[in-house]
C-alpha cells in the first residue's frame, strides 16, 4: 500500500506518539487518522532502532528498518510489526540489559544528544513505515543485518540460518543479508555428481 504523508499529518503522528509515550492518549479520537500504523508501533519501532543502532548513521538505521519491515512478509518471522519487534532473540538489545534500550523506554534518562539521536531514529522508523526505500539491490529481500564490530564467525558456524544467507549490501559498519540464491544450486549440483 502506497502512503504519502503531509507535513500536517506528520505532526499529528508525532503528537499521537508523544501522547502515547506520556500516557496522555485518552481516546481513539485523539489518535492520528488514516495511518497504516499506530503510535504504539511507531514508538516501539523507534525504541528498537535507537537501542540497536543509535551509533549508526541514518542510512544504516534505515537499512535496519527495511529489514524489520521485510520480516513481516517472510513466513518464518511474525507477520506483524510488533510481532517482529518483540520476537524472542531477534533484537538482543531488548534482553541483554542494553542501556540504550533502557533509555528508549524511559527507564534511564537521555542526554540532549541522545534525545536528538532518538528523534532521528523516530524519523527513520516513520520513513520505513511510510514505505521508504534505499534503492539498493535486493532491498526487498533483506532479512538480517550485522554490525561488523561484533564477531559473527562463531555465530555462522553454529547457526544454520546464517549459513543460508548472502551479503547483499552494506551501510557503514552494518552489513545486510538475504537468502543466498546460490545455496540451492550448490546442493543440487552436489546431488548430480
Amino acid at each position: 500500500m502506497e502512503y504519502s504523508m503531509t507535513r500536517r499529518g506528520f505532526f499529528r503522528v508525532l503528537a499521537g506518539a508523544a501522547a502515547y509515550a506520556t500516557g496522555s492518549l485518552e481516546s481513539d479520537a485523539e489518535q492520528p487518522q488514516n495511518l497504516s500504523y499506530t503510535p504504539e508501533e511507531l514508538k516501539e519501532f523507534a525504541d528498537v532502532l535507537f537501542a540497536e543502532a543509535a551509533n549508526q548513521k541514518s542510512d544504516a538505521r534505515k537499512g535496519i528498518a527495511r529489514v524489520v519491515m521485510n520480516r513481516t512478509k517472510i513466513s518464518r518471522f511474525p507477520n506483524t510489526l510488533l510481532g517482529v519487534l518483540r520476537q524472542e532473540n531477534a533484537f538482543t538489545c531488548r534482553y541483554d540489559g542494553s542501556p540504550n534500550w533502557s533509555k528508549a523506554i524511559g527507564e534511564l534518562p537521555m542526554t540532549d544528544g541522545e534525545r536528538k539521536v532518538y528523534n532521528a531514529c523516530y524519523k527513520d522508523a516513520q520513513w520505513a513505515l511510510d514505505g521508504g526505500r534505499l534503492n539498493v539491490p535486493r532491498e526487498e529481500e533483506a532479512e538480517a543485518y550485522h554490525d561488523s564490530s561484533v564477531s559473527i564467525k562463531t555465530l555462522r558456524e553454529r547457526e544454520e540460518y546464517w549459513r543460508t544467507l548472502a551479503q547483499i549490501f552494506s551501510r557503514g559498519r552494518i552489513t545486510f543479508y538475504a537468502k543466498d540464491k546460490n545455496k540451492k544450486r550448490k546442493r543440487k549440483s552436489k546431488k548430480l555428481k
